[in-house]
């Protein structure tokens, strides 16, 4: 299993948790088409901001996302100088490629990506629970400044595990956090549609 997917270069990275230990052998990169977690965390936003983009511009992702997992052994999640490592390797390529978006699926990827980022407060993984990220996607994605790099968290296997609770905490009072969240990010990059730096998200 590649530790990647997609160029460093591109304008969204989407970053998962870890690889998945039973099936890495078998799979080809993070988020691999063939791995049912990947329509089961990102296939139905993905869905909700292409129907966006077509009907307000015509235009649609070309899908060249770069995709990594926070880490790359699921060991290394609660080593304290193999997480450090994994950390100071994202925030390297963070500071060199300045994505515009960083799509963090879970509790584990966005704390890791804050870490990354040296945010305020550091917190422990399992303190952001789905009202918490819930409220940390409304406030930064209405805050999205494309001239540095913005950090959203989305939804990993919770979203169907527990999907009820999640379609009420996570969606904007809609009822339907794969419509609200999809919906959001679409809104924000038709307002954003000429910036240069999302120059090689078209088709």
């Amino acid at each position: 299993m590649k530790r990647t997917d997609g160029l460093p270069t591109a304008a969204i990275w989407l970053l998962a948790d870890s690889n998945p230990v039973d099936w890495q052998d078998y799979l080809e990169a993070p988020l691999d088409w063939r791995f049912p977690t990947r329509h089961i965390i990102w296939t139905p936003i993905e869905k909700v901001i292409q129907n966006y983009l077509f009907r307000a511009c015509k235009s649609r992702l070309d899908e060249k996302f770069y995709i990594r997992n926070a880490v790359e052994n699921p060991c290394h999640k609660t080593g304290k100088e193999q997480l450090a490592e994994e950390i100071t390797t994202f925030r390297h390529l963070l500071n060199e490629h300045q994505p515009p978006l960083v799509l963090c699926f879970g509790q584990f990827a966005f704390e890791f990506a804050r870490r990354a980022r040296q945010e305020n407060e550091e917190h422990t993984f399992r303190y952001w629970n789905v009202d918490r990220l819930a409220e940390q996607f409304s406030d930064r994605i209405s805050t999205v400044r494309l001239d540095t790099v913005n950090v959203l968290p989305l939804l990993h296997a919770v979203v169907a595990q527990q999907f009820l609770h999640c379609h009420r905490k996570f969606s904007g009072g809609k009822g339907n956090y794969f419509e609200y969240v999809g919906g959001k990010i679409a809104g924000m990059l038709i307002e954003n549609r000429t910036d240069a730096r999302l120059n090689g998200l078209w088709m």
